[in-house]
């Protein structure tokens, strides 16, 4: 069970190729598991991972809007905060995701559409203040269950409740 105001992190640096996504992958698992996270959050949370970070490593191989200068490098955070856990992306691309209407002719492009419907459209990106590129985030609700025993005085005001974690700023899709 996960108190509704831990502050729990994890980091995972990337790299630029695409196994850096069942990489990813493993991470969230192991991480989501260790924090006792429930089966629904789990696989959603997982399939967000998979989108963002291989929509991330797709765009920094390709170069397209990243500073000459900038890594290639990616990096995935896990952030569980006031009843929320949060998927972030940062990669070096300033090419903003784009949510594209669903064409049953595109191979490619339903990623974000997934990541819309699994978060409710929780989603959204910022450009990065310090550094290049951008940080994609999606906000999945834990499940009341998940913490129940949590003495009401200590859960947040519904007006800080929706805030997003530290380096993470509403803009964008999803707000």
């Amino acid at each position: 069970m996960i108190s509704a105001t831990a502050v729990l992190q994890s980091r995972f640096d990337l790299g630029h190729e695409l196994v850096g996504v069942s990489d990813a992958r493993r991470h969230a698992r192991d991480v989501l598991c260790e924090w006792g996270m429930p089966d629904e959050v789990l696989d959603d949370a997982l399939s967000i991972v998979t989108e963002l970070v291989a929509n991330a490593i797709r765009h920094a191989e390709t170069g397209e809007s990243r500073p000459r200068h900038s890594p290639l490098s990616s990096v995935l955070e896990l952030r569980v905060v006031v009843g929320h856990l949060y998927v972030v992306v940062h990669d070096a691309s300033r090419r903003a995701p784009i949510l594209r209407p669903l064409s049953e002719d595109a191979e490619n492009g339903r990623g974000l559409l997934l990541v819309a419907a699994l978060t409710e459209g929780a989603w959204g990106f910022v450009y990065a203040t310090h550094g290049a590129g951008k940080l994609v985030w999606a906000r999945l609700s834990l499940p009341r269950a998940a913490t129940d025993g949590v003495a009401p005085d200590s859960v947040p005001a519904a007006d800080q409740a929706d805030q997003l974690p530290r380096s993470v700023v509403a803009v964008g899709a999803g707000t």
